[in-house]
């Protein structure tokens, strides 16, 4: 019977992507839907695109087997990363003639950082598509007889489809009316599940100490480091952050929007750690703790207000892989496809975009399958390569002397310093090294830089003056 009643929700998605297809007339539609939504649209937005496959089914599943050490990222590590969006990033880069981050790189530093920068955080975007396609697949793979590997090719099958047809636009209507039903959910079955309990002192006195503290005792104090930078900064020059920033009608909107989608983020990205460290209690036992949170909500909710829960989450992931997707299919469209191939009919980049859309969701289908975990998946995305493109993004906005040459060397040694530091070296703490390495770099190179321009433009006055 859940099968069913899931069918029907995913019917009703379609249905919506189809109405909201005819509003989709170019790029700008499909990426930006339009540049013209209201700020509630685009704080739930923010919420709901955060709020996926990481929070609601790895990081309870992690704090289910690990308690709090398991999951440091969520809410509060990509809590604070969507703050510091709020507060640094949108009311520096809020400029209506970006699509994408590339688009700032371009007018920033200059076409080949562009470029380089779109070939770097295309893997990263593409392994956290897979991670959401790969939960999608789990919560499908509880309610029928699909093993793993069909459940994620439905998904993805889906997925692509919805999202060719919706872009932003779906995206966005999807969050605002299913982010509020997933959040009262979400309310709704840890009030059931205290209440099963016997109330909320009777719930967490049981509780061992060591499942209530962050610090694991086989990290030492850099890896601890590392596991906290990693959401919190790893996701900061994220590509569906920007988007969401680029929606927005002007700069006080976006910087409210974030800050809003952060307070709701903060407030029921708890709600599914508390249930992790609850699960016991509840006695929830499943053969993968990817699936926990749809095996609680089973056990304690009512039968109309499970299958509510079941379809609020199925939208909550849906809007985090079509936000990736789209994403991505941005990046290679605006910044590589269109301008290589000199396309200037809105239609044919339309087309241009809508068919790396299909590519990026099924290099991510094959990501899903050999995939280890949802939980270690986002991990991987959030610090693969991206060092370097946050010291010189952030750099770029706040230090005006940062030049093009530097910009450039910081992303090729970013990316070499990622690999050297997982598959040479095998550094636990590698993210956080490489940030200050590449800050050290960045900030003196950018001072070298300048001075050399400084005596170029001077031996060329020079020159002039004696001609």
């Amino acid at each position: 019977m859940d099968i069913f009643y899931i069918l029907i929700y995913l019917v009703l998605q379609v249905v919506l992507a189809i109405y909201l297809n005819r509003y989709i007339s170019n790029n700008t539609d499909f990426f930006l839907a339009g540049r013209n939504l209201p700020t509630y649209a685009l704080a739930f937005s923010v919420f709901a695109t955060w709020f996926g496959a990481e929070t609601c089914i790895g990081s309870s599943g992690a704090v289910f087997n690990g308690g709090l050490s398991a999951s440091k990222a969520e809410p509060i590590g990509y809590g604070l990363c969507l703050l510091l969006s709020a507060i640094i990033i949108a009311p520096r880069l809020y400029n209506q003639k970006y699509t994408t981050l590339g688009d700032y790189y371009k007018e920033r530093y200059s076409g080949l950082s562009e470029k380089l920068l779109v070939w770097i955080m295309i893997p990263s975007g593409l392994i956290w598509a897979a991670a959401q396609v790969r939960a999608f697949g789990q919560v499908i793979s509880l309610y029928t007889d699909f093993d793993i590997s069909l459940a994620i090719t439905f998904a993805t099958v889906f997925v692509i489809f919805y999202t060719l047809l919706s872009g932003m636009l779906g995206d966005i209507v999807t969050d605002v009316i299913q982010g509020g039903i997933l959040a009262v959910s979400l309310v709704a079955v840890l009030a059931y599940a205290l209440g099963e309990l016997g109330g909320l002192s009777e719930a967490f006195s049981p509780i061992p100490s060591e499942r209530l503290s962050f610090i694991s005792v086989d990290q030492n104090i850099f890896d601890r480091l590392d596991s906290w930078l990693i959401p919190i900064l790893g996701s900061l020059c994220s590509q569906e952050l920007i988007q969401r920033t680029l929606s927005a009608k002007h700069k006080h909107q976006a910087v409210k929007a974030g800050l809003s989608g952060t307070a709701l983020y903060l407030v029921f990205g708890s709600i599914p750690i508390i249930l992790g460290l609850l699960g016991s209690q509840l006695g929830i036992q499943v053969s993968d703790a990817e699936q926990f949170l749809p095996a609680v909500a089973k056990k304690v909710l009512p039968g109309f207000l499970y299958i509510i829960f079941i379809g609020a989450l199925i939208s909550a992931i849906l809007s985090t892989i079509d936000s990736i997707l789209l994403a991505v299919s941005a990046l290679v469209s605006q910044n590589i496809v269109i301008p290589m191939a000199k396309i200037t009919e809105p239609k044919q980049k339309l087309f241009v975009a809508r068919s790396l859309l299909v590519c990026g969701g099924i290099v991510a289908y094959v990501l899903a399958l050999f995939g280890e975990s949802v939980y270690s998946m986002v991990e991987t995305a959030s610090s693969f390569g991206t060092a370097g493109v946050l010291v010189s993004f952030v750099g770029g906005l706040y230090w005006k002397k940062g030049g093009n040459i530097t910009a450039i060397l910081t992303l090729v040694f970013g990316m070499i310093l990622s690999f050297s530091f997982h598959s040479l070296i095998e550094l636990k703490s590698s993210f956080s090294l490489s940030i200050l390495i590449l800050s050290i770099f960045y900030f003196f190179g950018s001072l070298l830089e300048a001075k050399l321009v400084q005596r170029e433009g001077e031996s060329l006055e020079i020159s002039a003056q004696k001609a």
